[in-house]
């Protein structure tokens, strides 16, 4: 694999995580720098944000994100 096939899957990664909740972004951010994954995972779990998430996915519908 080259620099080049890796193109498509970063921009199609990037992709769906734009339409990720902001705070799950944040979070994203947060665990590539420390590497702390489970601080992580359970911050988001204890956010109205990942309600709505799993309340849209099991809706079949877009979330409806709010800025907090």
């Amino acid at each position: 694999n080259s620099t080049e096939d890796l193109e498509p899957l970063i921009s199609a990664f990037f992709g769906k995580m734009v339409k990720a909740g902001p705070t799950a972004i944040a979070e994203i951010k947060q665990v590539l720098k420390t590497g702390n994954e489970m601080s992580g995972f359970v911050h988001c779990f204890n956010r109205d944000e990942c309600r709505e998430g799993m309340a849209a996915f099991l809706e079949k519908r877009p979330a409806a994100w709010t800025k907090t």
